[in-house]
């Protein structure tokens, strides 16, 4: 079976989202991949044809030290810069991987 991280984050709209990161069978020789699993998100930027968020400039990149708190931080700076996107009607801003969401407690 796969192992996966799964945790609910709450976006500066109040918003809350299930977000899952995954292990592939390939780790650590592929990256862990991220899902917003609720609420669907469908079509939308920098989203890849699994359905995985887009989250680096070659998602593909073998990287050893790509760990699952690496790909939840970029997945919740994703998730800012979506809830941008959204409110701005197709603005997508990739913002500083130092802000973010807050996990919810």
């Amino acid at each position: 079976g796969s192992v996966a991280w799964v945790e609910e984050l709450t976006g500066p709209s109040g918003r809350r989202y299930t977000l899952a990161v995954t292990y592939p069978p390939g780790f650590p020789h592929e990256r862990p991949k991220a899902f917003v699993v609720q609420p669907q998100i469908g079509v939308g930027p920098h989203v890849l044809a699994d359905g995985s968020l887009c989250l680096f400039d070659d998602p593909w990149a073998v990287d050893l030290k790509c760990t699952a708190l690496v790909v939840r931080n970029r997945a919740a700076t994703w998730l800012l810069a979506y809830e941008v996107w959204q409110r701005t009607g197709g603005e997508w801003q990739a913002p500083d991987h130092s802000t973010g969401l807050r996990g919810s407690s």
